[in-house]
């Protein structure tokens, strides 16, 4: 259940009960697969759409995730797709990581008010995502 009530929400970080503790999963591991190009909805020109791995660097931290791209014969380049989904791509050519609009207006924020270097920002974005 955790997968569908985390669809319009991939970049939450869940916990599932282990028996006796809660422990960080990756919504990815769970089985959730953002599918872009088709508003959320699979490709249709594929029967099951390829699962890309990729990263996403957020506002709360640093996300792995699965994507789906559209695969129609004359769909959007991999990268148009990611725009669309307000994901900035890391390069343009077989894209891997992207960072989403959101951090992008985050980090230009730090940028005039504080004088935070992209290092130390990014180093703050290690730090919150590995101490979930």
């Amino acid at each position: 259940c955790q997968v569908t009530s985390h669809v319009h929400n991939p970049f939450h970080w869940t916990e599932v009960w282990q028996g006796k503790f809660y422990a960080c999963q990756l919504l990815c591991d769970l089985g959730l697969l953002i599918c872009l190009g088709h508003n959320g909805a699979a490709c249709p020109a594929l029967s099951r759409p390829p699962s890309t791995p990729f990263v996403v660097i957020h506002a709360n931290g640093i996300h792995n995730m699965l994507l789906g791209f559209c695969q129609c014969p004359r769909g959007l380049n991999c990268y148009i797709q990611l725009l669309c989904a307000n994901f900035f791509p890391a390069t343009f050519d077989n894209p891997k990581m992207a960072f989403s609009f959101t951090i992008m207006k985050d980090f230009h924020l730090h940028m005039l008010c504080l004088k935070k270097s992209a290092y130390d920002y990014y180093a703050k974005l290690v730090r919150q995502t590995s101490d979930i």
